[in-house]
This record gives structure tokens, C-alpha cells and sequence, in this order.
């Protein structure tokens, strides 16, 4: 296993979990994508989503549309629109057909082109405080992949015959 393949530390420095001061009820956390660890809040009825700066959340990637999908909220539940994007949008590995909207609820996966993004409803987060540094150790989790390996071969990688 190549190290580099180990996403070895995801920092989410800004998360707080807690309920927002500036009455937001809502947040998505990025957690893959360029600007991981970036949390945005979910201010107003609609909130746009695209590579477009007039977007209200812009996420710089060929992969986003223009203008990919939007939350909306009727004030106490917000739901997950795609926007006719090239590309699609996912709630929880499911893809949603454009114009059609879905309810979101706490700790669902957005997937946006190349972005995952957590949804957190606040009151709910406090459970989450273990995302604010999570760490892997790319040393060890080599050993740990060389030590199942030892005990079983069969594990291992074939090498692949000459063309």
C-alpha cells in the first residue's frame, strides 16, 4: 500500500459544534474535496451551490456546475435540490433527479462533483467533537497491512503477467 494513498489527517479547525451564534440552524462540513475542513453555514431560504461566484456556496472544481444544486428551507427542514448539473448530485450514494428535491436530515453525505459534504442540523453535533482532529498514522497502519499480509498470503497482490 503507497502511503500517499493514506489520507493521513483531516482537520476541521472551525467546526464548532454547538448551535451558531448568528441564528443559522443548519451547516455542511466539507470533508472531501479541495477545501476540506471548511464548514459553511446554511443562512437564508435558498442557498445556491456551483463554481459560479454569484453562487451563495462556491466550490472552485471543474466538476461543479455553474450552478449545480441548492438547499432549500421552509424554516424547519431543509431539502437538497440538483440544479440540472452536468455531473449530478448524491444524498447518501443516491442519485437525485434534477429538479426533484430531498429531505435532509443530521449526519447525511452530499456529494457534489469531487466534494462530500456532511449535513449537520446544530443541537445535533455535539457527538461530532471526534472530527475536529482525526489522525492516521501512515507508519503504522503499514504495519498493520504488512502484518495481515504475513498471516494471510493469499491477501497478497498477484503480480500482474507480462503483455
Amino acid at each position: 500500500m503507497d502511503p500517499d494513498q493514506i489520507d493521513q489527517t483531516v482537520h476541521i479547525t472551525s467546526f464548532a459544534p454547538s448551535v451558531p451564534q448568528d441564528g443559522s440552524k443548519a451547516q455542511l462540513v466539507i470533508l472531501r474535496g479541495p477545501e476540506r475542513g471548511r464548514v459553511i453555514e446554511l443562512h437564508g431560504s435558498t442557498v445556491n451551490i456551483g463554481r459560479r461566484l454569484d453562487n451563495q456556496v462556491v466550490l472552485f472544481s471543474a466538476s461543479i456546475s455553474k450552478y449545480h444544486a441548492m438547499i432549500e428551507s421552509d424554516g424547519n427542514h431543509h431539502h437538497l435540490r440538483d440544479l440540472g448539473s452536468t455531473n449530478g448530485t448524491t444524498l447518501n450514494q443516491t442519485r437525485l433527479p434534477a429538479d426533484q428535491s430531498a429531505e435532509l436530515h443530521h449526519g447525511d453525505m452530499i456529494c457534489i462533483g469531487d466534494h462530500h459534504l456532511l449535513y449537520c442540523q446544530a443541537g445535533e453535533m455535539a457527538h461530532l467533537t471526534a472530527l475536529l482532529d482525526v489522525r492516521f498514522d501512515a507508519d503504522e497502519v503499514q504495519k498493520e497491512v504488512d502484518a495481515l499480509l504475513n498471516d494471510f498470503p493469499a491477501l497478497k497482490p498477484r503480480p500482474e503477467p507480462d503483455a
